[in-house]
């Protein structure tokens, strides 16, 4: 078993100096977070450095919740980190106990970089079978680092020696999210003494957790270089997102033309006028799924555990399923045998928008969710590239108009049918009550939590502009740059061009199946034509106080 001894350290040097007699310093790796407070017990310089043409050694290990099972998480192996650290979201799926702490988090230069309240115990295995276990403490953090790599590499390390034995992250060279920051005694610990270098520049080394791999590359898929690092000062922030937007700008043309050409070649339109869309699978062949149901398994029967102390939850959360099902956005699934690499399940639960005047209780579905082989649905699928307008350009030519409104379209991700030939990788578990078996469903529409689904559905509404906009010229400039996501803002500067835009924007979006409601605006007159159950509450007052509040804007 592992554990840390804690001691005092004090440095005549003055970079580490504890404030209280009975307060640890440690060294550690982390993200720059304002949240930081100078009040805390404790004081934690972090040191972190990546680059995109660097590999850092990554492990998918499997980590013991209060459930009782094991929860795959992807984990950097850190020998500059005094301590081990968890991601809030891995430690919510754990659903371990806590123990409260304050320990305040600095970067290089004493900058201010986040505050952890809270550690768990954490059990941890490697990937496949064997014997080898062990626990350590975790400090909880909001978020760890950026995706790792920053890029694509495109290398294999697979020496003809090594083939057979397992890595312990075989998404080494794809960029993903760091569930678990292990340290460095976790480190020395499941260290074993087989190495092999590469003339590439890259290094494997066998631990217990597998064969990690690590070093340096200049094989990427972007020649541009993006370093991440905690910053020896307060950079500021929009300086730092400048050169995010410009490193995302640099790969968005390709990324644009593969889902374009994947969107144009797989969609239809069915009798009823309702689009049909494919998942945009990525081409990686190195990407397999694994066995998912057991994760989505353990994660539905700790909801129902919450459900035997929460009959409310419990009662509108059967309330939104039973809706599903009888709109017809989910069925019963047919019994599958197969390769897991052709079916996925869906973990899911609640979400609460106390705000929302129609469903306060929603389901969310995890496609984030890793499989036993430590990739999940999103890890296959193309997000698909920003094709809508930025927010700032929509308000503000939305500002301008005398008169204006906004509108929402109604369930919009579940008013686009998924073909059912990839409505396998939306299998989902659920039963009224735990008198019954477990039933697996299959969703049939766009869902929300998948990467591609937002994508998918803003792509439907220009297709819908672009098939139907000669009867509607009008309803479907505003589906081209008035939409963002779901969410309508679009004005007129007369009374009867706002009715028209009304009369126009419901019918065009009929032709597609789909309903615009929660209407509002500033025109009491416009308000009056439209039908009651079609309105939001309250009017829009603008240089006031709103009475709604558009896009979820806070």
């Amino acid at each position: 078993m592992l554990h840390f001894d804690k001691k005092d350290n004090k440095k005549d040097n003055g970079k580490i100096q504890d404030k209280k007699s009975n307060s640890k310093s440690h060294y550690v790796n982390a993200n720059k977070d304002d949240s930081a407070s100078e009040d805390s017990d404790e004081e934690i310089i972090a040191l972190h450095t990546t680059s995109s043409a660097i590999i850092l050694p990554t492990a998918i290990i499997k980590a013991r919740g209060k459930d009782g099972q094991w929860h795959p998480l992807r984990a950097l192996l850190d020998t500059g980190s005094q301590d081990s650290f968890i991601s809030e979201n891995a430690a919510q799926s754990l659903n371990l106990p806590r123990t409260k702490v304050s320990t305040n988090i600095k970067g290089i230069g004493e900058v201010h970089a986040a505050t952890c309240k809270s550690t768990i115990e954490l059990y941890i295995s490697p990937r496949f079978e064997s014997k080898f276990k062990a626990s350590t403490k975790a400090f909880i953090m909001p978020k760890l680092t950026s995706l790792l790599p920053s890029n694509t590499i495109k290398t294999s390390f697979n020496p003809q020696q090594y083939k057979n034995l397992p890595l312990a992250d075989p998404t080494y060279n794809i960029p993903g999210n760091i569930d678990l920051i292990l340290g460095a005694n976790v480190y020395a610990a499941v260290l074993k003494p087989d190495i092999n270098k590469e003339e590439n520049g890259l290094m494997a080394q066998n631990t217990k957790l597998g064969w990690i791999i690590l070093g340096k590359t200049t094989n990427v898929t972007t020649q541009k270089e993006v370093i991440s690092m905690v910053s020896l000062a307060e950079i500021d922030k929009t300086l730092r997102d400048f050169w995010e937007i410009d490193v995302a700008n640099n790969t968005t043309e390709d990324l644009q033309e593969v889902c374009e050409l994947h969107f144009k070649d797989t969609h239809t339109r069915l009798e009823n006028g309702r689009c049909q869309v494919r998942l945009p699978f990525k081409k990686e062949t190195e990407m397999k799924l694994g066995d998912s149901r057991s994760q989505a398994l353990a994660r539905f029967l700790s909801m129902e555990r919450k459900f035997a102390t929460n009959p409310e939850l419990k009662q509108e959360y059967a309330k939104f399923m039973n809706e599903y099902e009888e709109l017809g956005h989910m069925t019963m699934a047919p019994n599958y045998i197969g390769s897991p690499y052709n079916v996925y399940y869906l973990p899911h639960h609640a979400v609460f928008k106390m705000e929302s005047t129609t469903t306060k209780t929603r389901v969310v579905f995890d496609a984030s969710c890793k499989s036993s082989s430590g990739i999940s649905l999103n890890n296959i699928l193309h997000t698909g590239p920003k094709i809508q307008q930025d927010l700032t350009q929509i308000l503000t030519r939305w500002r301008k108009y005398s008169i204006v409104c906004t509108a929402d379209v109604e369930k919009m991700f579940r008013q686009i049918n998924l073909h059912e030939d990839d409505r396998n990788y939306h299998r989902i578990l659920w039963r009224d009550n735990t008198r019954e078996a477990v039933k697996e469903y299959q969703l049939n529409t766009v869902t929300y939590g998948t990467g591609p689904a937002t994508y998918l559905s803003v792509r439907v509404l220009k297709q819908l502009a672009i098939d139907e906009g000669d009867k509607y010229p009008k309803a479907a400039n505003i589906l081209q740059q008035d939409f963002y996501v779901d969410d309508m803002l679009t004005g007129a500067h007369s009374q009867e061009e706002a009715e028209e835009i009304y009369i126009q924007i419901t019918k065009l979006m009929a032709l597609g199946q789909m309903n615009i409601r929660k209407w509002t605006s500033n025109s009491m007159e416009l308000m009056q034509k439209i039908p009651e159950e079609s309105r939001e509450k309250g009017i829009i007052q603008i240089k006031e106080d709103e009475t709604i509040k558009p896009l979820g804007i806070h």
